[in-house]
């Protein structure tokens, strides 16, 4: 597959995003005023560095007339590459790896099927129950499940707590 670029929404002329998930700035000329005249000065396009947000997902900034704005890279190689006729709100990755933002790994989807995709509930759950507990802790949860006791009227109403002793 070879590497396309197409302008990014909101910063065409200024801004690219590629096919593979990578960003460029393009060249411009930038109006300055040194005091006597005013002059141009060329600024050369360039791959922006993109950070990881603490989420594991890639981001990027870019600066318009209005100031920055921090974007997610899967987000914008989606609304540049793949057609969204459905209009659904979301990005999936499909291997499920955050920084693989390449066109062939994103898909449009709705909340529910992002939710539960994958295997990262599996995982999840899978960890919970392995959580090494000690005795003390285990103890513990013993004494609090023996005390506790909920009771409800017949109309499901709380009613009391604790046990009395």
């Amino acid at each position: 597959m070879q590497e396309q670029w197409k302008d990014i929404n909101g910063f065409e002329g200024k801004y690219q995003i590629s096919n593979f998930g990578r960003v460029k700035s393009l060249d411009r000329k930038v109006l300055q005023f040194n005091g006597i005249y005013d002059s141009y000065r060329l600024y050369k396009g360039k791959i922006l560095k993109k950070f990881t947000s603490n989420r594991g997902y890639e981001k990027v900034i870019l600066y318009d007339k209005k100031g920055k704005k921090t974007v997610n890279v899967h987000r914008i190689v989606a609304e540049a590459f793949i057609p969204n006729p459905k209009n659904l709100p979301q990005v999936n990755h499909i291997d499920e790896n955050k920084r693989n933002n390449c066109i062939s790994n994103l898909e449009w989807c709705d909340s529910k099927y992002n939710i539960n995709y994958g295997s990262r509930n599996q995982k999840t759950s899978k960890a919970l129950k392995n959580v090494a507990k000690s005795e003390e802790h285990k103890k513990k949860l013993s004494i609090i499940a023996k005390k506790r006791v909920i009771i409800r009227n017949d109309k499901g109403q709380f009613v009391k707590s604790n046990k009395e002793e």
